[in-house]
């Protein structure tokens, strides 16, 4: 069974600073209400009758939140998508470089893989 989602955003993607897609992570980027809180996500996107997983991030001091469709090739700008997070993976940090911060994101995305398969989100919260 689909566990609830810690929150949901719907909105049409807008423009971004292109920084994830130099980076090589292309991101679909939302307004998002301000009670949503900062840090990187395992969650999913709906566009077109399609689930796609994702990995989202929403910064502290912006009203946005963005979203990379992982296994996704394609332009959403002006579309209408919804993001679900299910699966807070941690806070927002600083890095020092682009390669400390793309090292990160591959990590994110690798964790958020085996968070979500077939749609069906697998999240379930480690017994440490």
């Amino acid at each position: 069974m689909q566990k609830e989602p810690l929150f949901l955003v719907i909105g049409k993607v807008q423009e971004g600073k292109k920084r994830g897609r130099v980076l090589g992570f292309p991101t679909a980027n939302l307004a998002c209400p301000p009670a949503v809180p900062p840090g990187i996500y395992a969650g999913e996107a709906a566009w077109q009758n399609k689930v796609f997983p994702a990995a989202l991030y929403k910064e502290k001091d912006r009203d946005v939140i963005e979203a990379h469709l992982l296994d996704f090739q394609g332009e959403l700008y002006g579309e209408l998508v919804t993001l679900a997070a299910y699966k807070k993976l941690r806070e927002p940090a600083n890095f020092a470089n682009d390669e400390e911060l793309i090292s990160a994101i591959k990590k994110d995305i690798e964790e958020i893989r085996k968070c979500l398969s077939s749609h069906l989100l697998r999240c379930e919260d480690k017994q440490e």
